[in-house]
């Protein structure tokens, strides 16, 4: 079982060293420039193409968490609501608990039987 525990750790920096040795390597391989032209701007940046390419990366990644979470939107107002919802009803059974079974303030325990009855 303890393998368990930590095998996900294990996994993820795997992962990620792996990642990081591919990321290198395409940096150390793709060095030379390249020129992107923003067309409708007169704008041009000369790159180096790893550069060009792993921040194309990264504005999509960004691109694609922000329509997530934008998306997302509706669930996470129902999660507020259903835990504002699950406060007021700890509350009113707080305090029916605290005023007994009759309704009545400091009224609190199960009715008496005679045993024998």
């Amino acid at each position: 079982m303890k393998f368990l525990a930590w095998f996900p750790r294990i996994l993820v920096t795997l992962i990620g060293v792996i990642l990081a040795i591919v990321v290198v390597s395409f940096a150390l391989s793709n060095r030379q420039r390249v020129t992107l032209d923003l067309w409708p701007f007169e704008l041009s940046l000369e790159l180096p193409l790893f550069l060009m390419v792993l921040l194309s990366f990264l504005i999509g990644f960004l691109a694609g968490g922000c329509v997530m979470w934008i998306s997302a939107g509706s669930t996470r107002r129902q999660a507020r609501e259903a835990r504002r919802s699950a406060k007021h009803l700890e509350r009113q059974v707080a305090e029916l608990e605290r005023r007994g079974p009759e309704g009545k303030p400091g009224g609190g325990g199960l009715p008496m039987v005679a045993k024998g009855s």
